[in-house]
């Protein structure tokens, strides 16, 4: 360890919806369920994160 503080930074690739749920059925998977939490909130359009419950076909 030097004590050095190293940064680095890397741009965040942000997808909508439909992007995810095309891209999963492109490899292969059917899309179960999407929520806007681990609690299972319907994703309402504002939420910050999406969670896909994807099955392979």
């Amino acid at each position: 360890m030097t004590g050095d503080t190293v940064i680095e930074t890397k741009p965040l690739d942000v997808r909508d919806r439909a992007e995810v749920e095309r891209d999963l059925s492109v490899v292969g998977f059917e899309v179960e369920s999407i929520s806007g939490d681990a609690d299972g909130t319907p994703v309402d359009g504002v939420a910050q994160l999406m969670i896909f419950v994807a099955r392979a076909r």
